[in-house]
């Protein structure tokens, strides 16, 4: 899993992956035989694509039936300190933050002087 990647932000990390969602580069293919499950309860195989976010180390697991090529499921695994959906701060909450860091980095430009 590549090092994550956090934002200056203290105390909330990954605000870009949170603003602009994450940046994904498919990095392998898996083939599982003789698989059962509770939607598929007779042996089959499945083709799994895990994809990993460039900046936080996220990995997304996208499931597949290779006969039908259906999309039978996804399943996402977090860095550990990564917050999950209803812990910590809001969108907006996150939205602000990264505004407000974007503001103390911004090149002041003057737009009478562009034109």
């Amino acid at each position: 899993m590549p090092k994550s990647r956090k934002s200056s932000l203290n105390g909330y990390g990954y605000v870009t992956c949170r603003h602009y969602l994450h940046a994904w580069e498919h990095s392998k293919w898996i083939q599982y035989v003789n698989v059962r499950g509770r939607k598929y309860p007779r042996a089959h195989t499945e083709l799994v694509q895990e994809s990993v976010c460039l900046r936080c180390g996220t990995i997304r697991s996208d499931r597949y039936n290779p006969r039908s090529f259906e999309r039978i499921g996804r399943s996402y695994t977090y860095p550990s300190d990564y917050l999950q959906k209803g812990e910590g701060l809001k969108k907006q909450d996150f939205t602000e933050l990264f505004v407000a860091e974007g503001k103390k980095k911004a090149v002041t430009i003057d737009a009478q002087k562009e034109e």
